[in-house]
């Protein structure tokens, strides 16, 4: 029983920040996926001016994203991924702002031009 709760213990302090979840890698088991997802995302905002991430977690997507329009902006409502989000997608201008209620979009009439 002694092992169990020390198994727990590590799994409850584990490091984890945004939807970074390398440290279970080895424990892990995905099935390969027909589609790419990232792939579908940078084809469907080629020649567009203007990208909206809602719910971007820790931003790791949407950092890794390449030709980023001209003005990307994101969303994130969990308030501990917020400052883990804005630290990464800084470096890209990508301008975050948290979302407190998910009936509105806190921009202003960004998206019209």
């Amino acid at each position: 029983m002694d092992n169990f709760y020390e198994y727990l213990s590590k799994e409850y302090n584990a490091y984890f920040s945004g939807w970074d979840f390398s440290y279970v890698n080895e424990r892990m088991i995905e099935d390969v996926l027909p589609w790419d997802y990232k792939k579908i995302v940078e084809e469907n905002f080629r020649g567009k001016n203007c990208l909206l991430d809602m719910h971007t977690g820790g931003g790791e997507l949407l950092f890794s994203l390449s030709n980023l329009p001209n003005n990307v902006y994101a969303t994130e409502g969990y308030e501990p991924n917020i400052p883990i989000a804005k630290k990464r997608l800084i470096e890209k201008n990508i301008i975050l702002k948290p979302l407190v209620n998910v009936n509105e979009i806190p921009f202003e009439n960004v998206f019209l031009t």
